[in-house]
């Protein structure tokens, strides 16, 4: 069932970056499981808001082929960093834009 999970987590290095990475349990897996109930085609484009640091738009992307478009919502975590002079991303996050 979880065919790119099982895939992508079987390798040390994409294991040791999802766990650094991970914004949930099962990130990738429940990627994976709900893309399933989708008709998804390598000529779409996905707008995805909330991403996190990338997990499952790495998944949409690598997957299906498609071309994501993603943001991070979380406005009070990079206020926080902004006001404690910290304008770096979170290491290891995908670069969001």
């Amino acid at each position: 069932m979880y065919e790119f999970a099982n895939r992508f987590l079987s390798g040390e290095q994409n294991r040791k970056f999802a766990n650094e990475n991970m914004m949930g349990p099962n990130t990738i897996r429940v990627a994976e499981e709900m893309a399933m109930q989708l008709s998804i085609n390598k000529s779409m484009r996905i707008l995805y808001l909330g991403c996190g640091c990338g997990l499952s738009t790495l998944l949409l992307a690598k997957k299906y082929g498609v071309s994501v478009f993603s943001q991070i919502l979380d406005i009070a975590h990079w206020q926080l960093q902004t006001l404690q002079g910290d304008g770096h991303r979170r290491q290891g996050c995908a670069n969001h834009g």
